[in-house]
């Protein structure tokens, strides 16, 4: 079928493993065994050609497995690592992009006779507001999948509709994982949830690529909530120190954790800081409750 390598590839590909002795993902019978009655179809196939979601995971499990088998890289391999990252970062959004640059590629030859004009884009009329958001992204060179989750993430936080906003800001941090701006989306979705231990794992990751100030300081505010004082004041030393919450929070992790000159260092801070905040007022008690508790051991 035109389009397609004919499956004299696949014997060359095999020759060439068996006389240099490497391994080769056997994708084939990944598909056919995936397939009813061993016929790869529509169920893993947009058309005759490109994978669905289903069937680019397969082929990701294929090497993966492949990789496993022949103990690449390391030994020992987590059993079920890639199964659990199916369907991982991937939104109704995805999906429908999917299907309509398919029917646009179906409204052309060769799925339409030679020289029928494609008249796709022109008929096409979106049905919901994902497929709006879909739709524009397709013949645009300025807006793509990127500023369409962001663009759905944004209209189902304003919706109040948290769980798919982090779903949608969540495939921003799957496709494009080193840019800290994204984990951010994320984790502010998570906070707003009070999710504090999956925003603390979200944004621990986002330092394998890059050092942000947003993820020092709730890093640092999340340990603190843990009671893990010494983990708190180093990252939120290095968290933005113009920030009342941040100078705040490093004021009364330092009390928290008998470091009393500290804490009055920062204490004093927040008031040249913010002297009207309710920081302040917080502190002020904190502080009473302290100098109390630190009488009541002396009398003792």
């Amino acid at each position: 079928m035109r389009f397609r390598a004919p499956e004299e590839f696949n014997s060359i590909l095999r020759e060439l493993a068996n006389k240099y002795h490497l391994p080769i993902v056997p994708m084939e019978s990944y598909f056919e065994q995936a397939s009813p009655n061993g016929l790869v179809g529509n169920t893993l196939m947009l058309e005759h050609l490109h994978p669905n979601k289903d069937g680019y995971f397969l082929i990701a499990k294929a090497f993966y497995e492949t990789m496993q088998n022949n103990h690449m890289i390391e030994n020992q391999w987590p059993e079920d690592r890639i199964s659990q990252e199916k369907n991982q970062g991937i939104t109704e959004l995805d999906s429908v992009y999917a299907a309509i640059v398919i029917r646009h590629l179906k409204g052309s030859w060769p799925f339409q006779p030679k020289g029928l004009p494609n008249r796709f884009l022109e008929n096409f009329r979106p049905a919901n507001h994902i497929e709006e958001i879909a739709f524009r992204i397709l013949p645009s060179e300025h807006y793509n999948l990127i500023s369409g989750h962001t663009e759905l993430g944004d209209y189902y936080k304003s919706q109040g509709d948290l769980d798919k906003a982090f779903l949608e800001y969540n495939a921003l941090v799957t496709s494009i994982p080193y840019e800290p701006e994204f984990y951010r989306y994320a984790a502010i979705v998570l906070i707003t949830q009070k999710n504090y231990d999956r925003a603390y794992e979200l944004l621990w990751r986002s330092l394998r690529y890059k050092e942000s100030l947003f993820a020092d300081k709730w890093i640092g505010q999340i340990a603190f909530m843990k009671n893990n004082f010494k983990e708190a004041i180093s990252f939120l030393l290095k968290a933005d120190l113009s920030d009342e919450q941040v100078v705040f929070n490093l004021s009364r992790t330092y009390y928290n954790d008998n470091q009393w000159v500290k804490g009055e260092e920062f204490y004093q801070r927040l008031k040249n800081l913010a002297p009207k905040s309710e920081y302040v007022t917080y502190l002020n008690n904190l502080r009473i409750m302290f100098q109390m508790k630190q009488r009541t051991l002396k009398t003792k």
